[in-house]
């Protein structure tokens, strides 16, 4: 698996990528900050992206970097995700980074893929409106 990092050329197609995948609609220049902050990879096959994968480096807590994978619908469930989690640990490891992740509570995919990758759940975020 070839994970690459994302250029300014694939911006476009990133942001449509994140559209269609998990509904989020960039119109904020989250994706030209992690380009620009080279914190933004893909995997593709030919042409088609099977996933993203952001290695985000706090500049406020410098002994942390944030994991985050985005996979293709029609390639979900191949352990594709726990694959590219092993490669960023790794990744983050060798800068002298602690890699953390997170996901929300429904997310039982995302949440063994997770757990596959040697993560272990320390704690819980609650999302309270009012």
């Amino acid at each position: 698996m070839n994970i690459e990092l994302v250029s300014p050329n694939d911006i476009t197609t990133i942001k449509t990528f994140l559209k269609e995948q998990v509904g989020m609609d960039d119109t904020f220049g989250y994706t030209e900050n992690l380009v620009s902050r080279k914190e933004i990879f893909m995997i593709k096959e030919s042409d088609v992206i099977i996933a993203t994968s952001e290695c985000r480096m706090s500049d406020s807590q410098p002994e942390i970097a944030d994991l985050g994978i985005i996979v293709n619908k029609n390639y979900q469930g191949k352990g594709i995700a726990t694959q590219i989690m092993k490669m960023q640990v790794n990744r983050v490891l060798k800068s002298g980074r602690k890699p953390i992740c997170s996901t929300t509570l429904d997310n039982i995919a995302s949440k063994k893929a997770i757990e596959k990758s040697g993560f272990y759940c320390s704690n819980i975020i609650f999302d309270i409106a009012f």
